[in-house]
């Protein structure tokens, strides 16, 4: 959900990427704690990493699902023109839920 709700971001605005991608680095940061960091954390909740990309890349189909949608996207990413990014470091912190909330039963 928090990378459907960084794309909606995106589609709304993306003139605005060089200020919005730090919700982008947000969800990349979740995702990658709870790929590759939560089990040497002792936490049970983890996610399969390759259904975790093919969920999201799911999401990401669905959400540029038409030409407008591809559009604002393509204007996204061309407003970092060439500009070098760096991936962010994994942070549960990151993620924009309640995760000890949202997934305490299984932590």
């Amino acid at each position: 959900m928090q990378k459907a709700r960084v794309y909606q971001i995106v589609i709304e605005d993306p003139s605005r990427a060089n200020e919005t991608v730090k919700y982008s680095d947000a969800a990349l940061s979740c995702d990658f704690y709870w790929r590759y960091e939560a089990e040497n954390n002792n936490e049970n909740f983890i996610l399969d990493k390759y259904k975790s990309r093919k969920v999201g890349k799911n999401i990401k189909s669905l959400m540029f699902n038409n030409i407008q949608r591809h559009i604002a996207y393509e204007r996204y990413n061309g407003e970092f023109n060439g500009k070098t990014l760096h991936a962010p470091e994994a942070s549960k912190e990151k993620c924009n839920f309640d995760v000890n909330g949202l997934l305490g039963e299984s932590l």
